[in-house]
């Protein structure tokens, strides 16, 4: 199993360029704070592949976007670009590439 919230006692932030996805989503998740590169992509593609998330991403996912954008990543497999991430308050800031 990889790293469990409770665990960790420390502020995390995540500085997110290029692509977050599957368990790079995850791991961002557990971060406090996104700050995501506006060329970023993000998603969970574990379904592609049939790989199932493991430490809690689901659930993570779900509390910050809500349950139906949370199904339409987690179903479709679709991946969002860094706006569209920021607009459902899955990214907390996106900044220009280089800057994050």
């Amino acid at each position: 199993m990889g790293p469990t919230r409770r665990f960790i006692k420390k502020p995390l932030v995540a500085a997110i360029s290029g692509y977050a996805v599957a368990g790079g989503l995850e791991l961002a998740l557990l971060c406090d704070l996104r700050v995501v590169e506006e060329t970023a992509i993000m998603g969970v593609f574990n379904r592609r592949f049939g790989v199932p998330l493991i430490d809690g991403g689901t659930v993570r996912l779900q509390s910050m976007v809500g349950l139906s954008r949370a199904l339409d990543l987690i179903l479709t497999g679709r991946a969002i670009k860094a706006k569209e991430a920021y607009e459902w308050g899955l990214a907390n800031r996106v900044v220009a590439c280089g800057t994050g």
